[in-house]
């Protein structure tokens, strides 16, 4: 049984770990260099003198020096390129990017050094004197980035789970061969030779398992088609760790049952006394943490099917915008961007005021559970914070999308919003605040009226609200790719009643907060129609080298899904083992508690004790358990009636293995009464 169980986690943990490569396996590959990263550059740089003097520095070195490229692809897949500097030969997983990508990109990227021994702090000291911020990025061992798997939280749960089941197992192998080993000992079997066998057949079988998996590794890495070296060495550690870590459980709990197998026990043991105090003690430890991991992991994926149910009631309004696109920027250029000055904040501007007037892209911004801090200042006091629960910032094209049963004159109202106006839509229910709600906006996006981000910087215009109510709020789609803090709207495709702000480039003005406004949000929260076209822009606007790819919207949404559903499916897996972990370390319990206390128990039962009053310390200590690992669950669970349901038919399941137990015993009471 334990060999069976063996191979089936080994090879659950290879198929996550190659999982999680073939997610990971550019930030993989990429790690295994060590490199320097530039965070910005002198905006004068000459780029044709900069990259011809790099290459004479990689040249005097002996070195190969490759600058990362994050190619834009519709897929939305992170792909790598690079620009090489040197004349060394290239690593076979390395892509050499082409000449458009080369002159396009921005130089303030990671420079990785792919082959050679020059060192990091020369090179570093090299982009200083181009006026660079750099750090040295080392190169991560296949070593440490397996250990780094371990800190993904599927891969911990599963390995928790798996490991308590093991020890489960071990605990009641050790029960049974507990006495088998005593004989062995009176017989004359030597001590050394004994656990030579016991522990010798485990390793070996381990070893054998590390070989096979590592070559299944090997098959999988070529069949999803990332078959490098590096990689490879990644999954045998993990495997290397893993089954290490179960050898290690092993060789503990045999050192216990060779402790206590000394000599002054070897009768006792062979009359079927164990030590109670100490395996109860694990068992108790185990059992609290394996009907808490039950309870968890059955909220985590109540939790997980609530969050693919609300994703699933988008798919049709998804299935018609498949047009749609994400910007997505790499750490270099994001961090570049906000060192430069207005010039450059008022290209990403521009970039969105064309995007949006000309090439049907929108601006949707959720606010949700009341209005945060804006980009720049406080808003103003909420007089009813419940009034602004629920606040979607938008521009005129997401309304003439969406309609909400305006009229075609309204709608075009909002496409001509001159300099400080704005557009408030308000649920037909929130008539009676219509003041309130003006004004505090009218405060809210004085923000963009400032010739600075300063609260004292001059006001430039006024702010006025152009204000539509409507009846059909009910259901407003968000077209949600985002992965919002829980204190937003998580996964949330739908919002009900919630209140409409409508605003463009030219209402918030050429300002600096105006123009700040639409930079952070040209990434986060507009969708861009078109690819080809959108690419067009960006290089119209000098924009093109400060992206990393363009993500489709709906491709984004059908990749959530697919998350969803992987992690729902492992939740359910961990919830499995962890009631079947929980159910063996019962029947340990049980197990040593009849064994422990047969006599006792025969003479209550004979004096006419039932079975509540024979076994109420037993069950007392049992529903202990239960109450601290429930009482744990409870707490981390969002939803506590199912855990309780849950949990309530675990410990009848549990109850009734006991009472089939105390059956058991019943009928070989008398025999064992007679043997004590």
């Amino acid at each position: 049984m334990k060999k069976i169980y063996i191979t089936l986690s080994n090879l659950i943990m290879l198929l996550l770990v190659i999982n999680v490569i073939n997610f990971s396996s550019e930030i993989f590959t990429f790690s295994q260099y060590p490199g320097v990263q530039i965070i910005n550059f002198d905006q004068n740089i000459q780029r044709a003198k900069f990259e011809s003097e790099l290459q004479d520095f990689a040249l005097q070195h002996g070195i190969l020096i490759g600058r990362r490229i994050v190619e834009p692809n519709k897929s939305g897949q992170t792909k790598f390129t690079y620009a090489l500097y040197g004349n060394k030969e290239l690593p076979h997983e390395i892509i050499k990017a082409n000449n458009e990508s080369i002159q396009n990109s921005d130089l303030a990227a990671s420079y990785l050094v792919f082959e050679g021994a020059s060192s990091l702090s020369t090179l570093k000291e090299y982009f200083e004197e181009y006026g660079a911020n750099a750090i040295v990025i080392p190169a991560t061992s296949s070593f440490q980035n397996a250990k780094n798997l371990y800190l993904h939280s599927s891969v911990i749960i599963t390995l928790a789970i798996l490991l308590l089941t093991y020890f489960s197992l071990t605990l009641i192998q050790i029960i049974k061969k507990a006495k088998e080993i005593a004989i062995k000992r009176i017989s004359g079997a030597t001590t050394k030779k004994i656990y030579h066998q016991l522990i010798y057949h485990d390793i070996r079988y381990v070893i054998i398992m590390i070989f096979i998996t590592t070559c299944l590794s090997g098959l999988l890495l070529k069949i999803i088609e990332h078959s490098t070296w590096y990689l490879f060495s990644i999954t045998f550690y993990s495997l290397l760790i893993f089954n290490s870590i179960i050898l290690f459980l092993n060789l503990c709990l045999s050192l216990i049952l060779y402790i206590y197998t000394d000599q002054y026990r070897l009768f006792s043991i062979i009359k079927g006394k164990l030590p109670y105090r100490f395996l109860l003690i694990f068992m108790l430890f185990g059992q609290v943490f394996s009907v808490f991991i039950l309870g968890y992991t059955i909220d985590q994926s109540l939790t997980l099917a609530d969050s693919l149910h609300t994703l699933r009631k988008a798919s049709n309004k998804w299935e018609g915008n498949a047009e749609l696109f994400d910007i997505k920027f790499g750490l270099a250029p994001l961090m570049n961007s906000s060192k430069h000055n207005k010039q450059s904040f008022k290209k990403w501007y521009s970039f969105t005021q064309e995007a949006l007037n000309e090439q049907d892209a929108f601006f949707i911004k959720v606010q949700n559970n009341g209005l945060e801090v804006n980009e720049f200042s406080d808003p103003a006091p909420i007089q009813d914070a419940n009034l602004f629960n629920k606040v979607i910032f938008v521009s005129p094209n997401y309304v003439k999308r969406e309609k909400f049963d305006l009229s075609e004159e309204r709608i075009e109202r909002f496409n001509h919003l001159s300099l400080g106006e704005f557009g408030l839509i308000i649920p037909r229910e929130l008539q009676d605040s219509k003041n309130q709600i003006e004004n505090y906006f009218m405060d809210y996006l004085t923000t963009f009226s400032r010739e600075g981000v300063e609260n004292d910087s001059k006001i430039l215009y006024d702010v006025k609200p152009i204000t539509f109510f409507s009846d059909r709020l009910n259901s407003v789609f968000l077209y949600n790719t985002e992965n919002f803090s829980k204190e937003t709207v998580s996964n949330q495709q739908y919002l009900s009643q919630p209140i409409i702000v409508v605003m463009s480039p030219e209402s918030t003005g050429s300002t600096l907060p105006s123009y700040m406004h639409w930079m952070i949000n040209a990434a986060k929260n507009i969708k861009y129609t078109g690819y080809d076209e959108t690419i067009s822009l960006l290089k119209k606007y000098d924009l093109y080298s400060k992206i990393s790819y363009l993500v489709n919207s709906r491709q984004t949404y059908l990749e959530k899904m697919t998350n969803y559903k992987t992690n729902l499916v492992t939740h359910l897996f961990a919830s499995f083992f962890a009631c079947l972990s929980s159910l063996l370390l019962f029947i340990c319990m049980n197990q040593v508690y009849f064994n422990q206390f047969r006599r006792d128990i025969l003479i209550k039962r004979i004096s006419g004790l039932n079975f509540w009053q024979n076994h109420q310390v037993y069950l007392a200590l049992q529903l202990m358990i239960f109450i601290i690992a429930f009482g744990l669950s409870m707490i981390l669970a969002k939803h506590k009636v199912s855990v309780l349901i849950n949990i309530i038919i675990f410990l009848l399941i549990a109850l009734l293995s006991l009472v089939f137990q105390v059956k058991k015993e019943n009928r070989q009471s008398l025999t064992l009464l007679k043997g004590a």
